[in-house]
């Protein structure tokens, strides 16, 4: 799993760094046990991730965007 700089706080819990082909950045491996922890990991199904959507903009019901929920006018 590639980590961001900024989220190694120990070097001892890098695994490898390695320059990447261009020369611009490094990557780096977090040994496993230092790595975090993800949904998937835990056999947990992730929750979908959806935009918000705007039902009414200044001051006015936007019908279109009411027909794709479950919601009604009221």
């Amino acid at each position: 799993m590639n980590e961001e700089k900024k989220q190694i706080e120990e070097i001892q819990n890098v695994a490898v760094a390695l320059w990447e082909p261009d020369g611009s950045s490094t990557s780096s491996f977090l040994h496993t046990q230092h790595q975090t922890t993800t949904p998937t990991n835990l056999n947990l199904n992730p929750q979908p991730f959806f935009l918000p959507i705007i039902l009414i903009k200044e001051g006015k019901i936007d019908y279109h965007e009411l027909q794709k929920t479950e919601q009604t006018e009221d």
